[in-house]
């Protein structure tokens, strides 16, 4: 699946990934997948300390333990790693998303949180 998305995203632009992109920013955990980027992020995410602990995510997905597909985006680290100065940006804390299924009806829940 997330090939996939690779995939299509390298059809969208002149500079397709790398074909071992997804090796450098996917890894499998234990009840899931994880994927970051940049690099760096993985590796801070994967360590003794849960992501799902931080506040900044509680935050952004209250309601991922059991979500069957949870999206987390530290909107704060972005903008620190890779340096945006924007002022639309300097307000947003986190982007996080869950979706549900009961087989019959599929939920989506987005939140947007602010510094």
């Amino acid at each position: 699946m997330l090939q996939k998305v690779v995939d299509f995203i390298g059809q969208q632009t002149s500079d397709p990934a790398p074909a071992d992109f997804l090796d450098s920013i996917f890894k499998p955990v234990k009840d899931g997948y994880l994927v970051g980027i940049p690099q760096e992020a993985l590796a801070t995410a994967t360590t003794s300390k849960k992501l799902g602990d931080s506040d900044v995510f509680q935050d952004a997905v209250p309601d991922a333990k059991g979500a069957p597909v949870v999206l987390f985006v530290n909107l704060e680290q972005i903008q620190k790693s890779f340096s945006v100065d924007s002022s639309a940006l300097s307000k947003l804390k986190a982007l996080g998303v869950t979706v549900r299924s009961d087989g019959k009806n599929s939920v989506t829940r987005m939140r947007l949180t602010f510094r």
